[in-house]
C-alpha cells in the first residue's frame, strides 16, 4: 500500500506552546523602601532585575541622582517609586547586557510640591513622552496623561518591543515632576534561523519513533554557533541524543555553504510529540554561554 503524506503540527504534550515565552520581570524597587520621611539618594544608576535606570542631565555641577521618598513624606505614593532627582532631566532605561526588551507597563504619579504648611499640592493632569529605540533603528513613542496624585496608576505600552533603550524626561517649569514604580519588562529571546533535516526542502520524516531528527542552528556574522550550551538545547521538548559520556550529539559545519560554522544537532524522536493535522512549525530554543536565550523556527511534514 502507498504510503500517505500526512502534514502534521509539531506539539510537545504536556506544553501549552512550543515557543519559548519572554522572561518577564517587574521592577519594583522596594529594596529601597525606608519608613521615614526622607529623601533617600541613590547615585546616578540603579540596577534590578537585569536591568539598569540611569539618570542623565546636562547641569554642570548638578550630581546625576535617582531618588526615592521614604513612607512618611506626604508625596509618598503608597509603594516605593524612583524619580529623577533633577527638573528636565532625563532617565534611561536598559538591559544591563544589550538584550533586545520588550516594555509592558509603568506606575506614574506626581511627585508634588508642598504648600507652606507642608502639605502636597496637586498639580492637575500632565503629559509624560517615552522613547523607544529599537534594534533595527527605529524610534517609537507613547505619550501617557498623568493624573495619579498620590496614587500610582498603571499606564500599558504598545508597540515597545524589541527595544536597545527606552528614554524618558523629568517634569519642570509648567510641567509637573513625576515619580515612577512598577516597571513590567520582558527579554525577548534572540531569534536565529534553523534548518530542519538540512538541505532538505520540505523537511519530511517517516516518524516511527526510534530515530533522530537532524536540525542545524546556522550561524551567520553576528550569531558564532560556538558559543552555544549545547546541553541547553531543545527541540519543541525534544531533548539531544548523547553520546555516552561523549556530551550531545552535536557538530559543527557549513551546512548552507555560506562560509559561517553552523550547529548541527541530533534530537531523539518521539513519535507521541506528533498529531497528524495541518502544516505546522516546530522550534528549537537554547542558551548561549553568556546566557543569552535564542530560538528558530522552521516548517516540518510526517510521512505515515
Amino acid at each position: 500500500m502507498k504510503s500517505r503524506l500526512l502534514i502534521a503540527t509539531l506539539l510537545f504534550l504536556g506544553a501549552a506552546n512550543v515557543f519559548s515565552a519572554p522572561t518577564t520581570s517587574i521592577l519594583d524597587f522596594e529594596v529601597l523602601r525606608h519608613d521615614d520621611a526622607n529623601i533617600s539618594v541613590h547615585g546616578p544608576e540603579y540596577v534590578e532585575d537585569g536591568f539598569r535606570l540611569k539618570a542623565q542631565h546636562s547641569e554642570p555641577g548638578n550630581p546625576l541622582r535617582l531618588n526615592t521618598l521614604g513612607t512618611l513624606q506626604p508625596g509618598f505614593p503608597g509603594s516605593t517609586a524612583l524619580y529623577q532627582g533633577v527638573v528636565l532631566g532625563e532617565i534611561i532605561l536598559t538591559e544591563v547586557d544589550g538584550k533586545p526588551f520588550d516594555l509592558l507597563s509603568i506606575q506614574l504619579a506626581e511627585l508634588p510640591g508642598l504648600d507652606t504648611s507642608g502639605l502636597p499640592i496637586n498639580s492637575g493632569p500632565f503629559d509624560v513622552t517615552f522613547f523607544g529605540q529599537q534594534v533595527d533603528g527605529s524610534l517609537v513613542t507613547k505619550t501617557f496623561i498623568v493624573d495619579g496624585f498620590l496614587t500610582l496608576n498603571t499606564y500599558s505600552f504598545s508597540g515597545f518591543t524589541d527595544l536597545l533603550s527606552v528614554n524618558w524626561f523629568q517634569g519642570g517649569g509648567d510641567i509637573p515632576t513625576h515619580q515612577f514604580d512598577n516597571i513590567t519588562v520582558a527579554v525577548t529571546p534572540l531569534t536565529v534561523d534553523i534548518d530542519i533535516k538540512p538541505g532538505s526542502d520540505p523537511n519530511c520524516f517517516n516518524t516511527n519513533g526510534h530515530g533522530v531528527i537532524p536540525v542545524a542552528i546556522l550561524g551567520n556574522d553576528n550569531f558564532d554557533v560556538r558559543n552555544i550550551d549545547q546541553s541547553s538545547l531543545s527541540f519543541s521538548g525534544q531533548e539531544v541524543r548523547m553520546r555516552g559520556n561523549k556530551g550531545p550529539l552535536c557538530g559543527e559545519e557549513d551546512s548552507n555553504s555560506d562560509g559561517f560554522f553552523d550547529l548541527v544537532c541530533h534530537f531523539e524522536d518521539d513519535s507521541t510529540n506528533w498529531s497528524p493535522g495541518s502544516f505546522g512549525n516546530a522550534t528549537l530554543t537554547g542558551v548561549m554561554l553568556d546566557g543569552t536565550e535564542f530560538e528558530g523556527t522552521d516548517s516540518i511534514c510526517i510521512v505515515l
